[in-house]
């Protein structure tokens, strides 16, 4: 992903252009079907765990501000939808997931002469993301090849 935000200072506002990068999260999940009828339900659920991504962040304008960290972080998501039984093997399934990583502060750096880099505060980043799902659940599809 890449954007633009603004570091604020006393002397006013300075455009940053943001990159993230190898996002990746491992969550233990609870899911849980209520059906209405035979074939239609809902369901409600979430999960939490560990998630990560690269962050890099440089000045615009030639400014000679940097940072790039790696961050791992808490990570967590809550959902809900609306299933259709078609039979006892397989459902389709549209819902809504909401999915969060919790902020982390990576370091800025001023660029110094000799190759220094100077440390200039923190930087704080979060991550999140509101999915719309359609999928097709399959269950047990190698139960015959018992």
């Amino acid at each position: 992903m890449i954007g633009q935000t603004s570091l604020i200072t006393e002397g006013g506002s300075l455009p940053l252009d943001v990159t993230v990068m190898n996002g990746w999260s491992t969550l233990t999940n609870f899911w849980r079907d209520f059906f209405v009828t035979d074939a239609l339900g809902i369901y409600a659920g979430g999960g939490f765990g560990v998630g990560g991504y690269q962050y890099a962040m440089t000045a615009a304008n030639d400014v000679p501000l940097s940072s790039f960290s790696n961050v791992t972080t808490f990570a967590w998501q809550a959902g809900t939808g609306f299933v259709y039984a078609i039979n006892d093997r397989i459902t389709i399934d549209t819902g809504y997931r909401f999915f969060a990583m919790t902020p982390d502060s990576a370091p800025i750096f001023v660029d110094a002469p000799l190759g220094a880099a100077l440390s200039f505060g923190q930087f704080t980043s979060a991550l999140s993301a509101s999915e719309l799902l359609l999928s097709v659940r399959i269950y047990e599809p190698f139960r015959n090849w018992r």
